[in-house]
């Protein structure tokens, strides 16, 4: 499903960019200007996430790969694949305070930035009280749940933590490229 959300977080941010909201029909807006397009189709996502890892909550292995992969191939099939869903596909690189990233090597330093914004993040998440909570729930679910820990809100809590990052990843592949491929 990560690849899946990256689409999805792409999809948004080219629209976005090109004045037209994420739907299947043309409805104009303003144009977004790529960065922030790029925060709001993460945050989009992050709902999207939450939906797909509910049903998954019970399920380990073989199911919850199928769950996954069958969102993933739903995605596919209607959103990114459907020609009334897809018009608008090209962006351009952002404009930072005046400093264009249209080169190779200034765009290298925008993604190494988001990285690390996106590794802080992380960290942030792991080091605090929710990264103990993970610690315990990973050591022991049922220990975890013993102590009051709700299982289903920390696990949906990362799923839509996954979604953002994985949409932030599929924008910045779309700005890298200059279009949303879909072949």
């Amino acid at each position: 499903a990560t690849a899946a959300f990256a689409g999805l977080g792409a999809y948004v941010t080219v629209r976005l960019h090109n004045g037209l909201l994420p739907l299947p029909y043309s409805t104009s807006i303003p144009h977004v200007p790529v960065v922030l397009a790029m925060v709001i189709g993460g945050l989009l996502v992050i709902p999207i996430g939450v939906l797909v890892g509910y049903p998954a909550l019970r399920r380990r292995g073989l199911i919850l790969g199928l769950i996954t992969l069958a969102f993933a191939q739903i995605v596919d099939a209607f959103i990114i694949e459907n020609p009334s869903w897809t018009s608008g596909r090209n962006t351009a690189r952002p404009n930072l305070f005046g400093w264009s990233l249209a080169g190779d090597r200034a765009y290298l330093y925008f993604e190494l930035v988001v990285l690390g914004l996106v590794l802080l993040l992380v960290r942030n998440l792991r080091s605090g009280a929710l990264g103990r909570v993970l610690g315990a729930m990973r050591d022991s679910e049922r220990g975890a749940v013993s102590v009051g820990i709700s299982l289903r809100k920390y696990k949906l809590l990362i799923f839509g933590a996954s979604a953002f990052i994985a949409a932030i990843g599929g924008s910045l592949i779309v700005q890298q490229q200059g279009t949303l491929n879909v072949n």
